[in-house]
Parts: structure tokens; sequence; C-alpha cells
């Protein structure tokens, strides 16, 4: 991850939750009833995403978006301060076939692009 100043907010610093554990990675995806595929997908469409396009999903979680978005053939680069939270989403993804995502471990203020 990117060096950042002192004076920056630390996003790897947990403000509830611990989402480094794998269990609590997947507890959350469970409870999360407002994120599911089909939501996700009508949410991918609503958004015009096609085959080609490049989609960064920061804050990536589980991954559902980002799969979801996949699914359409575009590249998706799905970025996330959690490593259990990229494990589980990678894990997923694979189950899902959607092969086009590229997980990054880096926060809001840390992530940049290889362009």
């Amino acid at each position: 991850m990117v060096s950042l100043p002192n004076w920056y907010f630390d996003e790897s610093k947990m403000a509830g939750v611990d989402f480094e554990d794998a269990a609590q990675a997947e507890s959350f995806d469970l409870k999360q009833p407002s994120s599911t595929p089909e939501k996700e997908q009508a949410l991918v469409s609503r958004l015009g995403i096609t085959s080609g396009q490049i989609v960064i999903d920061l804050g990536a979680g589980t991954g559902t978006f980002a799969i979801q978005a996949s699914l359409t053939g575009a590249s998706i680069h799905a970025v996330d301060i959690s490593q259990a939270m990229l494990t589980y989403a990678r894990n997923k993804a694979q189950k899902a076939g959607a092969t086009s995502i590229q997980f990054h471990r880096a926060g809001f203020l840390t992530y940049r692009t290889l362009a």
C-alpha cells in the first residue's frame, strides 16, 4: 500500500467490526439483504456498464457488485482495505465465473491506478 504522511487518516484502523477476520467477512456477506446479485445486476444495468469498460469498485467488500459488473465483460478493479474481504470476494468471483476482476488491497486514500 501507499505510504502517507502521518497526519493522514489511517484507513487501516478498524472502527467497529474487525473485517480482517475471515469469519466476519463471511458473516457480513450473509447479513446483506440489500446487496443481492439481482439488485447489483439491476444497478449494473442502470449504470450502463458494458463489455470493454473499466470500473473501479472502492470498498468492494465481499464483491457482489464487482462480480455482477464483471459478468458484463467489463474490466473491474475491486479495491478494499480488508485482505479477508478481498480473499472472500476472490473466492466468490471464481465460483461465479467472474474472470475480469483484479483485486487490490488499498483504501480510498491509498489506491493508485496503474495507468
